[in-house]
């Protein structure tokens, strides 16, 4: 081979490899494709929109309208949010307000690591440590997990006061926004990324239930996501 076939074959040889190395880097920025994200299909569940209040009788302005929406990354994880799925709790049940005590069925038909969700609780606030909802793993062998949600410890209120920070260290403070009901207060709004551990996680998750404890509190999801 002469020295300028060489040249060549070394300058075909750079063009692949910075090519492939386009390719590669492209696949791994590309929102959801990253970590392994898998944002899951929540528009048949919900129950709630976030332009206006949700909630029945409630100030219009109490909303999540500065949310942004689509595919999100929130606190490190890639989320699909569309609109919100908000449980009943005691608070609403006394001003009668018909609301679901679950939702069951949210699909997943996958093995994962962990389960994130984007979420918040709403209407009376719960002693710290109380359990306000859980979420429900069902397997495709037919056992399930069941992972609680407690406040200030894996959600705070969906009104920002300020120095409340939940306690469980996988849990973070997702997004603050504002809203026209709490800023006439000096309030934002806040949602809370979670991260759960899947206890099986070799298993395949067929779907999801989220369930209210029925506390004082009302709990809402925003968007859930698996890893």
């Amino acid at each position: 081979m002469t020295s300028k076939s060489k040249k060549i074959w070394l300058w075909i040889a750079c063009v692949v490899f910075l090519v492939q190395f386009v390719v590669v880097l492209v696949l791994l920025l590309a929102p959801g494709k990253g970590p392994g994200f898998s944002p899951v299909d929540l528009s048949r569940h919900t129950n709630g929109v976030l332009h206006t209040s949700w909630l029945p009788n409630e100030d219009p302005g109490n909303n999540l309208a500065t949310l942004p929406t689509g595919r999100q990354e929130f606190g490190g994880v890639v989320f699909d949010v569309q609109g919100l799925i908000q449980l009943q709790g005691q608070c609403w049940v006394k001003r009668r307000y018909v609301l679901p005590e679950k939702v069951a069925g949210m699909p997943v038909r996958r093995a994962c690591r962990r389960v994130h969700i984007l979420h918040a609780n709403s209407g009376f606030g719960d002693p710290p440590g109380t359990t306000v909802a859980s979420l429900v793993l069902h397997y495709a062998d037919g056992g399930q997990a069941e992972l609680e949600i407690q406040h200030r410890v894996n959600v705070l209120d969906f009104w920002d006061y300020k120095g409340q920070m939940p306690a469980d260290p996988k849990t973070v403070i997702a997004w603050s926004g504002e809203s026209p009901a709490t800023v006439r207060r000096g309030l934002g709004v806040r949602l809370c990324r979670t991260t759960f551990e899947n206890p099986q996680p070799r298993k395949r998750v067929e779907t999801i239930d989220y369930v209210s404890a029925m506390a004082g509190s009302a709990p809402f999801l925003v968007a859930l996501t698996v890893e």
